[in-house]
């Protein structure tokens, strides 16, 4: 009987440490971001065990959010745009923004800042098709195209088109 009461007691203690979330979405000219997907994650191992926190949400018009009832402890931050020329939080930043979230006396409201990117068209002209045949999923087993971060992660770019005397990826 012990036992139960000890593990009732925890998870109300889990409850009452609990604080909501709030933060904004803007842009690099501080313009908010509207519908950018906002995802929370906090992780920690406890007696061996790993324990996994996500939440998702998504941003108003004045690009704020709110994530009710989070227990307290460490977040990554990242949002997702859904405009076109904004670049992914997570995806393309050096390092991924980690927030303290205590009480809910003095929970922060965090502002998650989206870099506008660039498009840019590679069109490699092979009139000599020296270039293998396409494999599955639409690219070339001697060829790849994308863009390289800061953190190193690879962002393959797809193939836009193709014709008789090239390949374009966008």
């Amino acid at each position: 009987m012990r036992a139960h009461t000890f593990v009732l007691l925890i998870a109300f203690g889990m409850f009452c440490s609990a604080a909501d979330f709030h933060g904004k979405v803007i842009d690099d000219l501080g313009a908010p971001v509207h519908g950018a997907i906002v995802t929370l994650t906090s992780s920690s191992r406890n007696d061996g065990v790993s324990v996994a926190i996500s939440n998702m949400t998504t941003s108003a018009a004045d690009g704020t959010y709110t994530v009710p009832g989070l227990p307290t402890g460490s977040y990554v931050v990242c949002a997702t745009p859904q405009a076109t020329g904004l670049l992914d939080s997570c995806g393309w930043a050096a390092t991924q923004p980690v927030v303290q979230l205590g009480s809910a006396t003095n929970a922060p409201v965090v502002t998650t800042q989206l870099q506008h990117g660039a498009v840019i068209s590679v069109r490699v002209d092979d009139p000599l098709s020296a270039l293998t045949a396409p494999v599955s999923g639409g690219g070339v087993s001697n060829l790849s195209m994308g863009v390289t971060t800061a953190s190193g992660r690879f962002h393959a770019a797809y193939r836009a088109s193709s014709d008789s005397t090239g390949r374009a990826w966008g």
